[in-house]
């Protein structure tokens, strides 16, 4: 008897043991899956909205107008960087804060390049910001477009017709001619910037030009940047088309 109490015993513990090590083995699959699953979707959330769109169109073999965008550094620089941005687009957000203090330090406050700035709003995804740009544009007849810029994009998440009014209002503009201007025609300045962002190609934000100047109102795009930028890696692409530009003037 007492040897068959001691073989049941062995036995059972032997299946404990398996149970053990097969719960310790689905443990670990569940807890590998949930990480995995995680940082797929951590990969996904952060990638820029243009990793699977279709390849854009070549650029434009004619120069093209940097009239009526928004523009600030040397109106002369032989180097011109335009930016399709919109307000609630949090990629555009990223670059405003942490890549274009150091790209206006290093190459427009010096007068290196001229940057130019024109709206290409999402409206399916991001319902203020057309409304953000027009504001932006009602800003810039005030002389404060940089001013309202760099506040909307330190409040992305707050640009509905109430805050955009407080910003206005707490940067000194005339509250009439804002409100005139955003139901007036700024709306035909913002779908002009989306126009030609459209017939360059440009689906998402920020896409960025590198063109070299023509004339006084005309650039050669050279190169097109999709997605937001490292300044370092943005610091590359203006050298190289800098020391082209050098070159092409020594001739």
């Amino acid at each position: 008897m007492a040897g068959r109490e001691a073989g049941v015993r062995t036995r059972l513990r032997d299946w404990l043991e398996i149970v053990a090590t097969l719960a310790s083995i689905v443990l670990c699959l569940t807890v590998t899956w949930a990480v995995l699953g995680r940082s797929s979707l951590t990969q996904r959330s952060g990638t820029p909205p243009s990793a699977n769109r279709p390849a854009p169109p070549p650029l434009p073999a004619a120069p093209i107008s940097i009239n009526g965008g928004t523009t600030l550094g040397n109106p002369l620089a032989k180097v011109v960087l335009i930016e399709y941005t919109e307000f609630q687009c949090p990629y555009c957000g990223t670059f405003a804060r942490e890549t274009f203090p150091s790209l206006k330090k290093e190459y427009v406050d010096n007068g290196k390049i001229l940057f130019v700035v024109r709206h290409f709003p999402l409206d399916n995804l991001h319902p203020f910001a057309r409304r953000a740009a027009q504001g932006a544009e009602c800003a810039a007849r005030q002389g404060r477009f940089w001013e309202l810029h760099d506040l909307m994009f330190a409040n992305q998440r707050t640009l509905d017709a109430s805050s955009m009014a407080t910003y206005a209002k707490g940067l000194g503009l005339d509250p009439n001619r804002f409100e005139a201007c955003l139901s007036g025609d700024s709306s035909r300045k913002v779908e002009e910037d989306v126009t030609t962002g459209e017939n360059l190609g440009v689906t998402g934000t920020p896409t960025s030009f590198v063109g070299l100047r023509q004339d006084a109102s005309a650039v050669k795009l050279v190169q097109r940047i999709v997605g937001v930028q490292k300044f370092e890696a943005l610091q590359v692409a203006l050298e190289k088309w800098l020391t082209q530009a050098e070159k092409a003037n020594t001739k």
